[in-house]
């Protein structure tokens, strides 16, 4: 059974929950098939995100292998041997998809949310 730590998920909800400026990363046109494939998986996945609906295990896997297949490097991989795979830290991810996907510059903005009780 494959077991996913940490998988991409987290990275990819808090990417494309809603529109953002990452969607332009979806449609750029690319040569390299293994790119092509790891866009079709990210909007497989982010359909069902942005739906409400479920993102199932085999979703998961096949955008964790369409990932591998254009280089990413999960520690503990082995298809043969069926072991769990795990991932380097989410911000490598997102560095390794805006090379990958050939992002132009794209600012990371951060809000906080402030509140304030009064007695």
């Amino acid at each position: 059974m494959w077991m996913f730590e940490n998988s991409p998920d987290a990275l990819i909800f808090a990417m494309f929950a809603r529109p953002s400026p990452y969607d332009a990363l979806l449609l750029q046109e690319h040569q390299n098939n293994s790119i092509k494939d790891l866009q079709i998986a990210l909007r497989l996945f982010i359909n069902r995100i942005r739906v409400g609906k479920i993102v199932s295990p085999f979703c998961v896997q096949n955008l964790r292998f369409s990932l591998i297949a254009c280089g990413w490097k999960a520690t503990d991989y082995s298809i043969e041997n069926d072991i769990s795979i795990s991932q380097q830290d989410s911000s490598e991810l997102l560095a390794f998809l805006t090379s990958t996907l050939s992002a132009p510059f794209l600012p990371i903005s951060e809000g906080l949310l402030v509140s304030i009780y009064i007695f």
